[in-house]
């Protein structure tokens, strides 16, 4: 389960894991706050260059860490990846 596995992980590009709702007929997971889809800002915000390498640095930062981990992300897209207060991007749904 993503659960399961997620709140294992500790790295600064993956969205902190902090608890497991089980609803009547939907669950969800309470993550750290990251209040920035990466895809809307891209969008709007035009960033320079050197700050789209920036955030691209980040996915790969974040993706090695989970393979080193044995772990595919399997759902790697813009809509997955989110920005904190502080510009890091948080990789965020795992896609299971």
């Amino acid at each position: 389960m993503e659960y399961d596995i997620a709140k294992e992980l500790n790295h600064p590009n993956i969205a902190k894991t902090y608890n497991f709702i089980s609803g009547v007929s939907t669950n969800e997971l309470v993550l750290e706050y990251a209040p920035y889809p990466l895809l809307r800002v891209i969008q709007s915000a035009r960033p320079y260059e050197e700050e789209l390498f920036c955030f691209f640095r980040q996915v790969c930062e974040g993706i090695n860490y989970l393979h080193r981990k044995g772990i595919a992300h399997r759902d790697l897209k813009l809509e997955n990846m989110q920005l904190d207060e502080h510009g890091t991007v948080k990789l965020i749904d795992f896609g299971t």
